[in-house]
């Protein structure tokens, strides 16, 4: 991965249907630096793609990290985002990684991943690049005391989708941020992964300072693509590689 202007590619990026492997080809061939998929546990505890939980567990039709994981080695520097659905998938992604040969290098964890686990299980942070997700940090910031007495609903938009919390750079907001970007350092994270919005922009180059990488999703539009490149961002998650590609050339030229 580079320093900076990163495209990760959707798991269902340019026309491709979502954790399919044909969406991790389109990815590998407009030239995105890594691939993002969604990981569950079949009934039979195999790693499979899906966003989504299937309550009976059967997962039918849907292809195994396995086989996504020979399209990334086959990639060559392409990395893989595994945005974890289920915490119990872990163990079983680092140690199919290491059986593939994917370092940490080309191995990133996101999405429900928790600092209670980077705590309890510090060999995570040896074996992958984990990129935690605000939501869950502020969450466990609160949940653990660390707010320096500020309730995280005084602290944090709620937003339509339940789970997704998101925040803006301003004097409330301040002591919860550097409290968030402490942690990291503490843990060894080196990348926070955050939705978009016009609030969370104006956070990036103020958590740059502070030696902490950002990850913006899901940005598909041009004018949004070319802020995000413009402020450093470490790296866009977005259906649209091969137009982020494009757009990055120009900024690396």
């Amino acid at each position: 991965m580079r320093n900076s202007l990163n495209i990760t590619a959707h798991s269902g990026n340019d026309g491709t249907a979502d954790d399919s492997l044909e969406a991790i080809d389109a990815g590998i061939r407009f030239g995105a630096d890594a691939v993002e998929v969604d990981i569950r546990l079949d009934k039979k505890g195999v790693l499979i793609l899906a966003h989504d939980e299937d309550p009976e567990k059967e997962y039918r039709d849907h292809p195994r990290l396995a086989e996504a994981f020979d399209l990334i080695i086959r990639g060559d520097k392409i990395a893989v985002n595994c945005d974890i659905k289920e915490l119990e998938t872990i163990p079983a992604i680092l140690e199919l990684a290491a059986e593939k040969g994917i370092g940490p290098e080309k191995l990133i964890l996101t999405g429900s991943i928790t600092p209670s686990i980077l705590e309890k299980y510090p060999v995570v942070l040896k074996k992958s690049s984990v990129w935690l997700n605000i939501e869950i940090l502020l969450r466990y910031l609160n949940q653990t005391g660390n707010m320096m007495g500020n309730s995280l609903q005084n602290l944090i938009m709620s937003q339509v989708e339940e789970e997704e919390l998101f925040v803006s750079l301003t004097h409330h907001t301040l002591p919860l941020m550097e409290a968030a970007i402490d942690s990291c350092l503490r843990w060894g994270v080196k990348v926070l992964n955050m939705p978009y919005m016009e609030t969370t922009a104006t956070l990036i180059p103020w958590i740059k300072e502070r030696g902490i990488g950002v990850s913006i999703w899901t940005i598909n539009e041009e004018k949004t693509l070319k802020q995000l490149f413009s402020l450093g961002t470490l790296n866009v998650t977005t259906r649209n590689a091969r137009l982020a590609v494009e757009i990055r050339k120009d900024f690396l030229t």
